[in-house]
């Protein structure tokens, strides 16, 4: 699908690489429709959905107001017309080596029923998927650091002038490790996950409080000297209930068939005949 193309460019093209993303970044991402749950299991990324049947929620925020995470997408991919002017609208602009339909809204869409007439070719070598790819600079990335001061009391989301981009991390699915040289005191560490109870976090190995900033995941940093070793932040997912309930799954499955084998031995048995 275009997704897919476009989630490929981003992570070894030229536009991912003039906004700092590597071939491992997750990608908070923006499409037209449902997302493809495809290219999420191929590549780590975290879809953003235009039209959800559900929105999860985090565990209630600790730091800041429920608003301050409610900023879209850093990234956003798409083909209708309709669809880029409400993308400019809110502030997004076409990647390098990308360009945008010729009309926009939907006088355009009108003029020309088949939407796919307006897919967007690159400027060399169209893709065999052309889509647009487009960046917002003012939305905070996926993992950002943000001071404590811009929290307190806040009720509006988070712009990247207050969020300072990270994008040098290594992740899984259920943890990701940030290693950081010297910061100025009061900094909170963030990343774009559901704070879905479960998530817990280190710094240098010990435990510290997980909070929730505006329903995603963060940390407050500890205060560090100038000049003293690097530290290191890892966040694990880890839900005990979760585990719990599928343990009680599982047990009730094999009970259960264990019941129904029984069973089936002892109405067979009332069917022999007596001899």
């Amino acid at each position: 699908t275009y997704t897919a193309e476009a989630l490929h460019d981003l992570r070894t093209g030229r536009a991912g690489a003039e906004v700092g993303l590597t071939p491992t970044s997750f990608i908070p991402m923006w499409t037209e429709g449902f997302f493809d749950y495809l290219p999420h299991y191929e590549t780590l990324i975290r879809g953003s959905f235009g039209n959800p049947d559900y929105r999860p929620r985090g565990l209630p925020s600790t730091l800041g107001g429920e608003a301050v995470s409610a900023f879209p997408p850093e990234f956003a991919a798409g083909l209708n017309p309709e669809y880029q002017a409400y993308l400019i609208e809110l502030g997004y602009r076409l990647m390098p080596g990308y360009s945008g339909v010729t009309r926009y809204g939907i006088d355009a869409a009108e003029g020309l029923r088949d939407a796919r007439a307006y897919r967007v070719a690159r400027s060399a070598d169209p893709p065999t998927y052309p889509t647009a790819l487009w960046h917002h600079p003012d939305v905070p990335s996926y993992l950002f650091a943000v001071h404590e001061d811009e929290l307190i009391g806040r009720e509006q989301p988070l712009t990247a002038r207050e969020a300072l981009p990270i994008r040098s991390y290594e992740h899984n699915v259920d943890w990701i490790r940030v290693t950081l040289g010297d910061y100025d005191p009061g900094f909170v560490l963030v990343a774009q996950e559901t704070a879905y109870p479960g998530w817990r976090v280190t710094i240098d190995g010990r435990a510290a409080p997980i909070e929730s900033v505006g329903g995603i995941i963060g940390v407050r940093l500890p205060d560090k000297t100038p000049g003293s070793p690097l530290t290191i932040v890892e966040f694990h997912y880890d839900p005990p209930l979760l585990y719990l309930g599928a343990f009680f799954s599982v047990a009730g499955a094999i009970i259960g068939a264990l019941y129904l084998l029984r069973l089936n031995r002892w109405i067979q048995s009332l069917l022999k005949p007596n001899r």
